[in-house]
């Protein structure tokens, strides 16, 4: 995804070409390739430390002062609205499940959601969401 270090206010331009895309911010800063592949929707959300939130990033639940109830979740668009889902698996169990809550700005601050990364840039990340185990942010 695009930088999500960038305020909402920030402008952005992008250019779409029929193998490449690309974008700048601002007016002066330059323009940067991306993959087409890897441009996010924007969920006009904002983490609880004012970064913008993407489709396809990966947060944290800090809520919890205990570290090991901290717990990755991928944003994902799916039946009109964005939801956060994290796969979990126990133990002493073979199978996972995955908890879905839809994504909102109540559900950021309960969780105290934070942006770690993004499923294209942080492949590790991305499986620890999707295979269950500890997030290594």
């Amino acid at each position: 995804c695009i930088d999500n270090s960038r305020g909402k206010d920030e402008p952005m331009s992008v250019i779409f070409e029929p193998d490449s895309s690309f974008y700048a911010k601002g007016e002066t800063e330059g323009w940067y390739q991306v993959h087409p592949e890897t441009i996010c929707q924007s969920t006009e959300l904002t983490d609880i430390k004012g970064n913008l939130i993407f489709e396809g990033d990966i947060l944290e639940s800090r809520a919890s002062e205990n570290k090991a109830d901290w717990k990755c979740w991928l944003v994902e668009y799916k039946d009109g609205g964005f939801c956060i889902l994290c796969k979990t698996s126990k133990k002493h169990r073979k199978r996972s499940s995955v908890e879905v809550w839809q994504l909102c700005a109540d559900e950021i601050e309960l969780l105290g959601l934070v942006i770690v990364g993004n499923k294209f840039d942080f492949p590790i990340l991305f499986k620890s969401v999707t295979g269950g185990t500890e997030c290594k942010s």
